[in-house]
């Protein structure tokens, strides 16, 4: 059920169904940002500088990420909830380890969390395809093309 009726020219049940697949990806999504900020604030290695910048750059990718798929949802008609102790119900990622990291179990962490919420999007893009919502479509898309460029880039630091 849509919580808020819009003039978006979809069907209310394209709008239903295709936000009931987003809302979960703003969930996986906003965990992806804390797993990127935990490994960005507890890194030590000798390689602490060009990680510590590149994860910035991935935590600023990730944030617009959530964004746009938060606001699709919302013109879509649902509203957010994302708190902390929701974004960990709701989430599909493992938890991320605890306490200092090197860039091995840093980046073989973040590693497996890009890769489930890749793996994510390309189920949700499948599925807005399938029902016919090319702009959810084409939104998740440009969001899991972007975060397949940090997988390449944090896998080149794996020796």
């Amino acid at each position: 059920m849509l919580a808020t009726k819009n003039r978006n020219p979809l069907s209310a049940e394209i709008k239903n169904k295709v936000g009931d697949i987003l809302l979960p990806l703003v969930y996986t999504v906003t965990d992806l940002k804390s797993h990127v900020k935990l490994a960005h604030w507890n890194l030590r290695d000798p390689d602490f500088y060009s990680i510590h910048r590149l994860l910035d750059e991935v935590a600023a990718t990730v944030e617009k990420g959530i964004d746009e798929v938060a606001e699709r949802a919302r013109q879509l008609g649902k509203v957010m909830d994302v708190t902390p102790s929701k974004v960990g119900e709701m989430s599909s990622l493992p938890p991320f380890p605890k306490g200092l990291l090197n860039r091995s179990t840093a980046c073989d962490a973040l590693l497996k969390s890009l890769n489930g919420t890749v793996e994510g999007l390309h189920k949700s893009i499948d599925e807005c395809a399938e029902i016919g919502d090319a702009i959810s479509t084409d939104l998740l898309t440009k969001v899991s093309g972007e975060l397949e460029i940090y997988l390449w880039l944090i896998e080149s630091h794996m020796v």
